[in-house]
């Protein structure tokens, strides 16, 4: 699956994994009940072969845990993988996340989703972030 294969995903996977988008928002509509899959999707999301879709998919696991978020937050490896993305898009694309109003809406209803389970990463951002 995703999970083994992560590491392997390069910077040079980069315009391949944007010409896929169509693709993975098809799975993730497949699989975004399972929050084990949102998790590996989630740490698939912060290689750099994601770069350039990853404000993109942002949006889409927003809507998949309005849509369900105690089915895919009841298991905490979820959570974590979900507040470790969010870590990575502020320190790696913050600028760019600041450009895209859809991107930055889906990037603070996930971090306060996220704060509102008292998850520790989570709550560490909004500290280094000052408030939203």
């Amino acid at each position: 699956g995703i999970g083994f294969t992560r590491s392997l995903w390069t910077e040079r996977h980069e315009n391949l994994v944007e010409n896929m988008r169509d693709l993975l928002k098809r799975w993730l509509d497949l699989c975004k009940c399972d929050g084990d899959h949102v998790a590996a999707f989630a740490r698939w999301l912060e290689t750099p072969a994601a770069s350039r879709i990853r404000l993109l998919a942002l949006t889409w696991l927003d809507e998949a845990i309005k849509e369900d978020a105690d089915r895919i937050f009841h298991r905490s490896s979820s959570e974590e993988s979900l507040a470790s993305l969010l870590n990575v898009v502020w320190r790696i694309d913050e600028a760019r996340l600041r450009r895209s109003p859809d991107a930055f809406a889906a990037f603070r209803r996930l971090l306060r989703s996220l704060t509102d389970r008292q998850n520790s990463l989570a709550l560490e951002l909004v500290r280094t972030m000052g408030h939203l």
